[in-house]
């Protein structure tokens, strides 16, 4: 162990480990869900308390995301999916250490995002974590890729085995699996995507530097944070530094960084900046009569649901799902009927068209770096032009089957005026 510890501090040009006052950590897993088109929130929540499924859309949950959603993302797609709050539950170690990782449980808030139009749903897993270490917060995420197994306190109906521990994985698995089976829909566990955030606010050990300039000051151990790489201590610098350098940020309190299919949020809450900012954005509408928007007085318990990381994600993994499901592959819609396959063609360019809007041009920067990352652009044109094709051959086909009837009735013309002549 004491070799270990060596190899580590020589390696480690960043000495001091960061530890971290609060930090919020969303999973999001992307899965089809198919429901009927005519079944609205209120009834989707009344099946699954029937099914002894604990669910509700209540307060603060709902206030705090009616405030985000109407503040930095009013988009046609937001105001069409619907938020059910789930039962929450709690994992815990086999042998947690007195003084170590993890030694209380944590408890993680489940909510379940329907995108009814889209035969999509998003589950969301999210955790609040207080003071834990940049080793830590890793570890923690890994856990969420299936890294560890724990015990865990469940509803009976999402425990489908009778197992006394389980990885995360398994859980999502077994929640998205109980949500299918009560509104018959098909159950693609191989097509789920996950995406994630973690947001942490000050260092307590770095107290009054701002985001930017502590990313600057410790790049190895934000490029673990972001990637998820326990191994950040060995990273080159340099390459750390290349990963960081797209980000973005609008206020001095605030960083948000982007790295395929991760989302890291440095927002310093608690930081005197942030108290200014507040301030000042309440003194400047008073003075001018205008409204203080709610969004300025809240303090929410999701991950990236304060400046819109969380949103912005959400709307990118449903875009990234439905690439996914265009792209694969196997994927086949030639044997459509022409019409049907015009119209699902219109309304799946519509709906990535609607996805990637946002009204805001700062939080649309945002957008797009995530974007950027998830390789959403470049796919969304492959995307269209497999449309496209798709189109022209089955066009093809279509003109091919006309001339073919065309001769065959030219044909069958033919047969009976000869038959007509020797009638004669």
């Amino acid at each position: 162990m004491t070799k270990i510890k060596s190899i580590v501090k020589v390696a480690d040009s960043e000495k001091n480990l960061l530890k971290f006052k609060k930090s919020y950590f969303a999973y999001l897993s992307t899965f089809f869900l198919h429901i009927d088109g005519n079944i609205k929130s209120d009834e989707f929540i009344r099946i699954l308390n029937e099914k002894n499924i604990n669910a509700c859309w209540e307060k603060p949950f709902s206030e705090q995301f009616e405030i985000a959603e109407d503040f930095l993302l009013p988009s046609e797609i937001c105001k069409k999916r619907f938020r059910v709050k789930l039962d929450d539950f709690k994992i815990s170690l086999k042998n947690p250490k007195k003084n170590g990782f993890m030694k209380t449980p944590l408890e993680l808030e489940v909510i379940l995002t329907v995108y009814k139009e889209l035969n999509v749903g998003i589950l969301m897993l999210n955790v609040k974590l207080d003071k834990y270490t940049t080793d830590d917060l890793i570890i923690i995420r890994q856990c969420f890729d299936g890294r560890l197994k724990f015990k865990a306190q469940l509803n009976q109906s999402f425990q489908h085995e009778k197992l006394e521990y389980f990885t995360i994985k398994e859980i999502i698995n077994s929640y998205i699996k109980t949500i299918n089976n009560v509104f018959n829909s098909e159950i693609k566990p191989e097509k789920i995507l996950y995406t994630n955030v973690l947001e942490i606010d000050y260092s307590t050990n770095n107290k009054k530097i701002p985001p930017v300039n502590l990313v600057k000051k410790f790049p190895r151990q934000f490029y673990g944070l972001l990637t998820g790489d326990e191994g950040w201590r060995f990273v080159p610098k340099n390459r750390a530094e290349e990963i960081l350098s797209r980000n973005w940020t609008t206020r001095d309190f605030l960083l948000v960084l982007s790295f395929h299919y991760c989302v890291l949020s440095l927002n310093f809450k608690e930081s005197k900046s942030y108290k200014n900012y507040l301030e000042t954005c309440k003194n400047l509408r008073n003075q001018y009569g205008e409204k203080v928007e709610k969004y300025f007085t809240f303090s929410p318990d999701f991950a990236g649901l304060n400046h819109g990381p969380l949103l912005i994600l959400e709307n990118a993994s449903v875009e990234r799902y439905l690439l996914n499901e265009i792209l694969e592959p196997e994927a086949n819609i030639k044997d459509a009927k022409i019409s049907s396959f015009l119209n699902e063609r219109d309304q799946i360019i519509e709906t990535l068209n609607k996805l990637s809007y946002i009204e805001i041009k700062e939080i649309r920067e945002m957008s797009n770096m995530i974007k950027e990352k998830m390789m959403i652009k470049n796919d969304t044109i492959e995307a269209k032009n497999k449309l496209e094709l798709f189109e022209g051959e089955i066009l093809i086909d279509y003109n091919k089957r006309i001339n073919a009837l065309i001769v065959i009735l030219t044909i069958l013309g033919l047969i009976i005026a000869v038959i007509s002549i020797i009638n004669l």
